[in-house]
């Protein structure tokens, strides 16, 4: 789920900055306690989160437990997404794997240095929104759904061409 707009408390940014060292504004800014809201632009995180959701970013202070939504760094966009696994390596260094609840695969493994802050609540329509487990199940059902749709449609249309050759 791409990040469009950055408002500080009270101070809208009208122009909206882009790259790295926007990230690492927002980033201080939240490690520094303060708390940031972003609109939601892309589906990955649907149904728990939609495009034109405002979301209010906190900063983490405590390891992230499964179901927390998490703002993190990916390239020079942010992204928020679910924790679904917590991974230790053969270091012992802990790492947090992540996905949209719309999609099917994992983000790559996340670091500590990688997570902005954490969702902690959800604006829809000018009204709050929960953002709870019962969100995270209906997109676990609702994942596979669209895959196996997809899918279907690829193997009907496959088959809506083979037919149409004995036409020709």
């Amino acid at each position: 789920m791409n990040v469009e707009q950055y408002e500080n408390t009270g101070n809208v940014v009208r122009s909206k900055p882009r790259g790295q060292a926007y990230l690492e504004l927002l980033a201080c800014a939240i490690r520094a306690g303060q708390h940031t809201n972003f609109t939601i632009r892309g589906g990955c995180m649907w149904p728990a989160l939609r495009p034109g959701d405002r979301v209010s970013v906190g900063p983490l202070q405590r390891e992230p437990r499964l179901g927390d939504v998490l703002i993190c760094h990916r390239g020079t966009h942010l992204v928020a997404h679910r924790v679904v696994q917590h991974v230790r390596d053969a270091q012992g260094q802990s790492w947090i794997r992540c996905r949209g609840d719309a999609a099917l695969e994992l983000d790559a493994p996340l670091g500590p240095t990688d997570v902005l802050g954490i969702v902690d609540a959800v604006e829809r329509a000018g009204r709050s929104c929960e953002l709870g487990a019962s969100a995270a199940w209906s997109s676990r059902v609702v994942a596979p759904l669209r895959a196996a749709c997809a899918w279907l449609s690829t193997r009907l249309q496959s088959r809506r061409k083979q037919s149409h050759r004995w036409l020709v």
